[in-house]
């Protein structure tokens, strides 16, 4: 409620964008959404539409299945994003640089699925007030 909140009063040249993760959510599925709200700049550049920023807000973060190796392949995609800022073109094998765009993220409490977040990017983590009061659950 709170991020639903922020995402509606952001200022006019922010574009806000809710990305609902589950356990069918793949790397490509995610490209795929994320890539449908940019558009191409310049040759191996993306950004959002009309000169805007993109405020991506991806929820349940957990939510996405490891693969057999491990790996969950939608926040390993996020992971070359946010700290090389670019992704591969899926077709073309080419590099795609995404400009203009801030990743928001939540998830279950109390227990983190990808401990390189929370360590290598700002993180704010706020208890359900349930968890509080309720510590045997």
């Amino acid at each position: 409620m709170v991020i639903q909140q922020v995402l509606e009063e952001l200022p006019e040249r922010k574009a806000p964008m809710t990305v609902n993760f589950s356990a069918a959510t793949t790397s490509n599925s995610l490209q795929e959404t994320i890539e449908g709200r940019l558009e191409k700049r310049s040759k191996g550049v993306f950004a959002p539409a009309g000169g805007k920023n993109l405020v991506c807000f991806i929820d349940d973060l957990n939510m996405p299945q490891k693969s057999v190796f491990g790996f969950i392949p939608p926040l390993e995609l996020l992971k070359l994003w946010a700290d090389n800022g670019f992704w591969y073109d899926r077709q073309k094998q080419e590099v795609k640089n995404i400009k203009d765009v801030q990743l928001l993220g939540s998830e279950r409490p109390l227990l983190p699925t990808c401990w390189w977040y929370i360590v290598a990017y700002a993180s704010v983590i706020v208890p359900c007030p349930f968890y509080l009061f309720h510590r045997d659950v």
